[in-house]
């Protein structure tokens, strides 16, 4: 949320002092970049604006990666980290936003776009595979609507790696339980976002991890 606030508050500042095209996306670059810098534990931010949303200006930047410009123009960033405090950047190309293939939870590829953009809401997504710097990766994704008055003008998202809530679910259980018992992460589609009994479970269904007992435990 304080992510979204910022890339809006930054392009606003831009139009007040009637900044150019290159350095309002020259801004959102590095926003962008300092905000991962600042969250180790993230392996990435990314920041979509919708078509000629940003400033009108997106002709001016077709594969203009080093400004954020896609294939069509637009700013579509994705800052990574796949090793803390080592980032990369790259552009996110126009068949990538709109790919649909449905993933493991069932949900399209790009519901880290789609979803803030078609519902105006913050989306928690379920778990899904990804590359980052050219390794697959099982991920969630917490992606926030840009809007302005009413409507949704891009999205903002940050990727978390299903490791950091397992490590998290890992401890968790430790310090509640004291090693005793079994703590899980459940996402919304019912699969597994963090499992202290058995991390090869991460990302399956949660009859996977408790059979019988699964739809007592959805349920609760």
């Amino acid at each position: 949320l304080g992510l979204a606030r910022q890339v809006l508050s930054l392009r606003e500042q831009a139009i007040e002092r009637m900044s150019n095209a290159f350095e309002l996306r020259e801004d959102l670059h590095h926003q962008l970049k300092r905000a991962l810098q600042a969250n180790p534990d993230l392996i990435g931010l990314y920041a979509v604006f919708e078509t000629d949303a940003l400033d009108d200006k997106d002709g001016m930047f077709i594969g203009n990666q080093e400004m954020g410009g896609n294939d069509s123009g637009r700013f579509a960033l994705y800052w990574s980290q796949r090793t803390p405090g080592q980032l990369t950047s790259e552009t996110i190309d126009e068949q990538m936003l709109a790919d649909t293939t449905p993933g493991i939870s069932g949900a399209p590829y790009n519901a880290w776009y789609s979803c803030p953009r078609d519902s105006a809401q913050v989306c928690l997504l379920d778990p899904y595979f990804d590359e980052v710097e050219g390794r697959p990766l099982l991920m969630t994704s917490v992606a926030f609507p840009l809007i302005e008055n009413g409507k949704v003008i891009g999205v903002v998202g940050v990727d978390i790696s299903l490791a950091s809530l397992q490590a998290l679910s890992e401890q968790a259980h430790q310090a509640l339980y004291q090693g005793e018992g079994q703590l899980s992460v459940i996402s919304p589609a019912k699969l597994l976002g963090g499992h202290s009994r058995d991390p090869g479970l991460l990302g399956k269904p949660l009859n996977d991890a408790f059979g019988v007992e699964s739809e007592t435990i959805a349920r609760a």
